[in-house]
């Protein structure tokens, strides 16, 4: 059973983010998804050396959003390296994802609109 790690917390007044990922490093054929809370967002995409960007709108509903990434493979060159961007707000928040078959990495979102 994988478990969850907790990345970072971000506090937002905005319902909309943009997310950029792209391989940490080389490509090496390393796929991931991505899930806001109970939604799909990316299943099983490549990741690669060429930045892949979204606009992703919060729900307005809840408080608190949670935004997975889960490794879908190990690539050639194990663990699944990411290198994700959040641009929210006037924040740009880096980070390099190291998940495997074990652990999957989120973000924890709380809107304070």
């Amino acid at each position: 059973m994988r478990t969850n790690e907790l990345i970072e917390t971000i506090k937002t007044k905005s319902n909309e983010f943009i997310l950029k990922i792209k391989d940490y490093g080389q490509d090496d054929g390393d796929r991931i998804s991505v899930y806001l809370d109970e939604k799909m967002i990316f299943f099983d995409k490549p990741v690669t050396t060429k930045t892949e960007t979204l606009t992703i709108k919060l729900p307005k509903h809840k408080k608190e959003h949670k935004l997975y990434f889960v490794a879908n493979n190990l690539g050639d060159i194990p663990p699944n390296t990411t290198q994700i961007q959040i641009v929210i707000d006037d924040q740009k928040i880096n980070k390099i994802l190291h998940t495997d078959e074990q652990k999957n990495g989120y973000f924890l979102i709380k809107s304070q609109q």
